[in-house]
């Protein structure tokens, strides 16, 4: 089974399903979904081009926040470029230059990484 073909019959069988809720009384010859009729191979067109519109809808917009993670500063303005001090013991004023986590964090979101 094909995802247009999947997408076609969840929205065949929820239609079916409201259809009542809302006093619509659908086609009898049209009531089970068959995906070789003109009726399921036009909804499954359909569903193919809906579901590809939301796939390259969410494409641009992951693409528009990862353009946004490039340019952002750090949110708790503690480096500037994942860049702060890390004490090593709070009892001394040893310190290392490490990674915020946050800029960490985004490093990884934007190489599709998970921390």
């Amino acid at each position: 089974m094909t995802d247009a073909e999947r997408w076609a019959r969840l929205f065949h069988d929820t239609y079916e399903t409201l259809a009542p809720e809302y006093g619509y009384e659908t086609r009898p010859e049209t009531r089970e979904f068959d995906p070789t009729s003109s009726n399921g191979r036009l909804m499954m067109a359909v569903c193919a081009n809906v579901v590809a519109e939301l796939l390259a809808s969410q494409a641009a917009e992951i693409a528009a926040l990862k353009a946004l993670l490039r340019e952002a500063r750090c949110p708790q303005l503690l480096c500037d470029g994942g860049l702060v001090p890390v004490f090593a013991d709070p009892r001394d004023d040893t310190f290392e230059i490490q990674n915020c986590k946050w800029c960490i964090e985004r490093d990884l979101a934007l190489n599709g990484d998970t921390p």
